[in-house]
């Protein structure tokens, strides 16, 4: 079977513009050597589509940056009081959704917001403890 040269470009060209200050100076060199291969394989309307595809994904990666982050530090918070005050009657595929999330939430986190986490939770404990203690009406 022959090579899609153009595919291989594309690929290759879009694993340089994602990864390529995550990838050692080795891996990056190889990719951008099958790039120049892929590139001496290509007619002039082939580098044009592939060029074409580049620039869409360029689009379509600016838009994703311009999307607002997400506050990694509020969802920890928010996803630990809910365990904590709704944990017992959730069912158990709900916690199972929760406890991921906050699993992943915490990769997400430095140590200063893991901090601020440990503490407003610690603060939500003391709030729980006194509203306990308060006779109820």
């Amino acid at each position: 079977p022959q090579k899609n040269w153009t595919d291989i470009a594309i690929r290759v060209n879009k694993r340089l513009m994602t990864k390529g200050s995550d990838l050692t100076e080795e891996k990056r060199t190889k990719l951008e050597q099958r790039l120049a291969k892929a590139n001496e394989q290509l007619t002039e309307d082939q580098k044009s589509d592939v060029n074409t595809t580049i620039e869409n994904f360029k689009t379509k990666l600016a838009k994703k940056a311009e999307k607002p982050q997400k506050n990694w530090t509020d969802i920890a918070i928010r996803v630990t009081k809910r365990l904590m005050t709704k944990g017992s009657d959730l069912t158990e595929e709900k916690r199972t959704k929760l406890e991921q999330r906050l699993a992943k939430a915490n990769e997400q986190l430095t140590e200063d917001q893991k901090s601020d986490v440990n503490t407003a939770i610690e603060n939500f404990k003391a709030k729980l403890a006194k509203k306990a203690e308060k006779p109820q009406k």
